[in-house]
């Protein structure tokens, strides 16, 4: 079996031919709009500030190159019938995250559906993980020290088992039943070492996650990349292991002793190598595994400044465009990645420019007359309709700016890592799964860059409100830029200071119907507003006493339609009244204002 039989290409070509036209004309525009800057606009009474603002515009042009390299040709995967002739371990790695949350992962590890044997990896040798494993019949291995972090946990994990086929899980990664079915056939193929699936999260209250629940739409921060970078990578055989929701071969990874170690971004490093001996690698674009991702602004830099100096530091270990054995097309997608986390500069130069043009009263463009404003505007269309183009629906231009305006100082911090620290690794440290209480402190940047763009609009105010300047037309530019910086600024900031997560289970919202006997034995019914392992919240005709204990039976109808409906007949009876049940309750509760009806339920306990 060959495993590029199973590519097939994610648009039809008349669409993918498009997309691709609008990319080459968007790079042709910016490339004519970098050569009239450079030429006629660099400002020669600010020199250091001119070249400055010009190489940060070069630095989008080549991250825009990179992204549409990246999504040229995006691809899906079929897939192949499993054979039923390897053995699979699944690891489970585990330091210091609850053994309740732990106990998620490993329970539906256990309850995947192709024979396989669960292993807890515990770095933290406790006695309640220990215990776990034995409630649950998973294995139990740990070891003496930490050296190495979770790559080290892993590789001991990895000389002490024999499976042909490691599946390997965070502790907060929860595998669905199909998942070893839906990846293990690729390896028939047997120059396929890995098969990575997205990382897709279900704690959707996160950090990284905009929903707006009344319109049923959801967007995550990284969506792009799992739903169009990485099919776009695997066209170019590129697509690389992301560190957990991964099956290995096992002897791919047997000359080097298990996952390559020395970095604390273990899992691309291990990728490139795999990649420049000749291995293939498969991302198959399926919800198969889901996480938790950060819930705190603070836990989130930390991951992102983890992944950032990892990166980074990786080109010191080995450089993608010198690596031997990797094609030009794996080059240029692996320094692309790496490429990535460096928009830091050239962010910070977009952020301060304006506010300083307001104080300084100098431009780093001049002179900024109507042919400039033109063949700026029309730069600045190019790229955004290329970019909506060839996002396909997933990107959102105004969240991936937030994003960028969060992470900037962040990726200033690993860069600068990088630069004086060298070979030497960063620490690795366990994104927590609770959340932290420092949000405010990690976003004080970001209140100094507020703090200096409202100084910059006021002096600018008073200038021009006493005469000192009359260059309006200016004014007007730099305050503008300001104003939009500012609201991203004001956007981290509501992040960082929002409500902490209080519940140490994330909370489905889902509507299901429940039945409870009352004092007088009648079955009266409800509906679940949302529903976690320890608890849920419930619509219920009347008021329910506060400390009461009652029995509540949760009835799955899923997939039932309402009577009446088409499609219905094919429902059971029991399903078709329990339906009926819900649509007269909603009538009961919510007669004119239904939601002045639920918050008055909820106020009184329900």
């Amino acid at each position: 079996m060959n495993a590029d039989d199973t590519l097939d290409y994610l648009d039809r070509p008349w669409r993918r031919r498009g997309r691709q036209t609008a990319a080459v004309v968007a790079l042709g525009v910016y490339a004519f709009y970098l050569a009239y800057r450079a030429r006629y606009t660099l400002n020669p009474a600010a020199p250091v500030f001119a070249l400055l603002v010009f190489l940060a515009e070069a630095h989008g042009f080549l991250s825009l190159f990179f992204y549409f390299f990246q999504t040229w040709a995006p691809r899906r995967r079929r897939v192949p019938a499993p054979s039923g002739t390897y053995s699979v371990d699944v690891y489970i790695t585990t330091y210091n995250e609850d053994v309740d949350l732990l106990r998620q992962t490993a329970r539906a590890a256990v309850a995947m559906r192709y024979p396989h044997h669960t292993y807890l990896c515990d770095d933290g040798r406790r006695a309640e993980v220990a215990a776990l494993a034995r409630e649950l019949g998973c294995g139990y291995i740990t070891r003496a020290d930490n050296a190495h972090a979770k790559a080290g946990n892993w590789n001991n994990a990895f000389r002490q088992t024999v499976g042909d086929l490691i599946v390997t899980l965070d502790a907060d990664h929860v595998p669905q039943p199909q998942l070893i079915e839906r990846t293990i056939g690729f390896f028939e193929d047997p120059s396929v070492a890995l098969v990575q699936v997205p990382q897709q999260f279900h704690n959707l209250d996160s950090v990284q996650h905009q929903v707006n629940w009344d319109e049923r739409r959801m967007h995550g921060e990284q969506d792009v990349f799992f739903d169009l970078v990485m099919p776009g990578k695997d066209h170019w055989n590129a697509a690389f292991f992301c560190g957990t929701g991964a099956v290995l071969r096992r002897t791919a990874l047997e000359p080097h002793g298990g996952i390559v170690t020395g970095s604390i971004t273990e899992d691309m490093h291990t990728s490139i190598v795999l990649h420049a001996e000749g291995w293939r690698s498969v991302y198959l674009n399926e919800v198969l595994v889901t996480g938790l991702a950060p819930t705190d602004v603070s836990s989130f830099l930390k991951q992102r400044l983890r992944w950032a100096e990892g990166n980074l530091k990786i080109v010191i270990d080995v450089n993608p465009l010198t690596c031997r054995g990797l094609t030009v097309g794996q080059r240029v997608a692996y320094v692309a990645s790496m490429f990535h986390w460096t928009i830091g500069v050239p962010k910070l130069v977009f952020y301060l420019a304006p506010p300083w043009m307001l104080f300084s009263g100098a431009f780093p463009i001049a002179p900024f007359d109507r042919r400039v404003t033109l063949i700026y505007l029309a730069n600045l269309a190019c790229m955004v309709v290329s970019y909506k183009l060839t996002s396909r629906g997933r990107g959102r231009l105004l969240m991936d700016e937030l994003f960028n305006m969060l992470n900037t100082f962040t990726l200033l911090q690993a860069l600068a890592r990088l630069l004086f620290q060298g070979r030497r690794a960063g620490v690795f440290v366990v994104t927590s799964k609770k959340g932290d209480t420092g949000s405010a402190t990690a976003v004080l940047p970001h209140f100094a860059l507020l703090g200096f763009s409202c100084l910059a609009i006021n002096w600018s105010l008073l200038g021009l409100g006493f005469g000192i300047d009359e260059d309006w037309t200016g004014a007007g530019i730099g305050i503008f830029w300001t104003l939009y910086n500012m609201a991203l600024v004001v956007g981290v900031i509501r992040l960082a200071v929002r409500p902490s997560q209080k519940r140490d289970t994330s909370r489905f919202r889902a509507s299901f119907a429940v039945t409870t006997h009352g004092a007088s034995d009648a079955t009266r019914p409800g509906i679940t507003v949302d529903v976690s392992e320890g608890g849920c919240r419930l619509l219920w005709p009347e008021p329910l006493p506060v400390g009461c204990r009652r029995r509540l039976d949760l009835h799955f109808a899923g997939g039932c339609r309402e009577p009446g409906r088409r499609g219905d007949h094919g429902a059971p009876p029991a399903a078709r009244r329990l339906v009926a049940a819900r649509r007269a309750l909603r009538r009961s509760v919510a007669p004119a204002d239904g939601r002045h009806q639920r918050r008055d339920l909820r106020h009184r306990g329900a």
